[in-house]
């Protein structure tokens, strides 16, 4: 047990903090090459355990926290010094801004790609349909590929089971492939016949598909457009909520406490398998999610400060740059909050 603990925090410090570190990276190298002196880039978070070197006059620091890194640019919060971020033309610092998201995204982008070309887990296959179940009424059979379900691509059986289960008696339409047959079939889900819950009566597979290089690219693409939809609904079905509880089972907020509990099951799940599939769809999904999130107009964030510089050309003024100081810190402090709320709730309600 105190050995598969082990493993799983390595793991999990190994990614998040990867995942992290290249974030601040490519803050540093787009700020190196638009000749924004950076003044130290930290190899995990402070306080500091030892000084590394110094290269184009950055300090390369190694620090006690194992988690991510840090970029800290000279004039970053103000000055008027010709190699300062503060300084610098609307574009360069933009750009620089850009830099960690964008990286983040393509690293996301390239392991999606990567599994479509080698074979990954994108079609769901009917591995058993129960007696008298409602699958079985519509004809369903073991072996029959769902193509489609409410005319909606279906690659995952999560993805199936949520549209099953929100269309509870009513019909739905199914695209079928059976054998080198395409069937359209309806079912109507319904717990009635079960008292276990199930709504349908099946059981799922997925099915490892190799795509060629470009339906891999398109994949991949599609991979990262439905994880910005997915992101945005979250948002609005909060903003929705109007401050009241939202649904749990719709809309869950996750700290890192929560997001350890996900790398542990999928470790888990990945060595039952045999397969690395789990564990490279979770490095592409939180990637993706770390790119996106920085890039929400947020004050404290990448996405926060843009909107101060996009201000400063519209207005064509520069915005103050004490109260710009104020707002992020400010927005720091409720990230800090939200976060701590989010690991308690994470500790008393766990995932799993």
């Amino acid at each position: 047990m105190l050995l598969e603990q082990s493993r799983n925090l390595i793991a999990f410090i190994l990614m998040l903090g990867g995942l992290i570190l290249l974030h601040e990276a490519a803050h540093f190298l787009a700020s190196v090459r638009l000749g924004v002196r950076v003044e130290e880039f930290g190899i995990g978070l402070p306080p500091r355990a030892l000084k590394l070197g110094v290269w184009k006059g950055t300090i390369l620091s190694l620090n006690w926290i194992p988690l991510g890194g840090f970029v800290r640019l000279k004039g970053e919060t103000g000055g008027d010094a010709p190699d300062s971020f503060s300084s610098s033309a609307a574009w360069k610092r933009i750009v620089i801004l850009l830099a960690g998201s964008a990286a983040n995204l393509a690293l996301g982008y390239l392991i999606f790609l990567l599994g479509f070309s080698i074979g990954w887990p994108d079609q769901v296959e009917i591995a058993k349909v129960y007696p008298g179940s409602p699958a079985e009424v519509a004809g369903i059979q073991p072996g029959d590929i769902v193509l489609e379900a409410s005319d909606t691509p279906i690659h995952d059986s999560n993805q199936l089971s949520a549209i099953l289960k929100a269309n509870v008696d009513l019909p739905t339409a199914l695209l079928i492939q059976r054998g080198h047959a395409t069937v359209s079939l309806t079912v109507t889900p319904h717990t009635g016949w079960s008292s276990d819950g199930l709504v349908t009566g099946i059981e799922m597979r997925g099915v490892v598909i190799q795509y060629s290089p470009p339906n891999a690219a398109s994949r991949a693409a599609e991979q990262i457009a439905l994880q910005v939809k997915t992101t945005f609904n979250i948002l609005a079905q909060l903003v929705h909520a109007g401050g009241q509880q939202a649904n749990t089972e719709d809309v869950r907020l996750i700290s890192p406490v929560g997001l350890k509990q996900v790398s542990d099951k999928v470790i888990e799940r990945s060595i039952e398998q045999s397969m690395w599939f789990p564990i490279l769809n979770l490095i592409a999904v939180v990637s993706t999610a770390l790119g996106i999130a920085n890039l929400l107009p947020l004050p404290a964030l990448d996405g926060g400060r843009i909107v101060f510089v996009l201000a400063e050309v519209v207005g064509r003024k520069r915005v103050n740059a004490t109260f710009e100081r104020w707002v992020h810190i400010g927005g720091m402090l409720a990230l800090y909050a939200l976060t701590i709320f989010l690991v308690v709730n994470d500790v008393i309600n766990p995932l799993f």
